[in-house]
């Protein structure tokens, strides 16, 4: 991703954009689901929204949290890297063959699940 001009993802504050899904994230889930602190999370979040890749709305459950949502730009990187994924698996798929890349997936899911 830094080799398409998205140097962001080179700073420990792309780690934030694994958890943002299609409908945002509540900044302290951040902090739990990455194991920081939440003045951390404070400063990644922070760091992305200055780069206007991820904005923070008001938190209708909470009234004083925020939910940290993907900003167009945000969307537009998430979905090169989403094609960069892609390819990376279609490599691996052709170089391993069908039911290999299975297994690999099948195995990465299994230690995903014990994370």
């Amino acid at each position: 991703m830094v080799a398409l001009g998205h140097d962001i993802f080179a700073e420990a504050a792309s780690g934030v954009l694994a958890y943002v899904g299609p409908n945002g994230i509540g900044q302290s889930a951040i902090a739990r689901r990455m194991a920081i602190t939440r003045q951390a999370a404070q400063q990644f979040v922070d760091r992305l929204e200055a780069r206007g890749i991820v904005t923070r709305l008001p938190d209708p459950k909470d009234a004083r949290g925020k939910i940290v949502v993907l900003a167009p730009l945000g969307r537009q990187m998430m979905s090169e890297a989403n094609a960069v994924k892609l390819a990376i698996e279609a490599e691996y798929r052709a170089t391993l063959g069908e039911q290999a890349f299975a297994a690999l997936q099948s195995a990465l899911a299994s230690l995903a699940r014990k994370v």
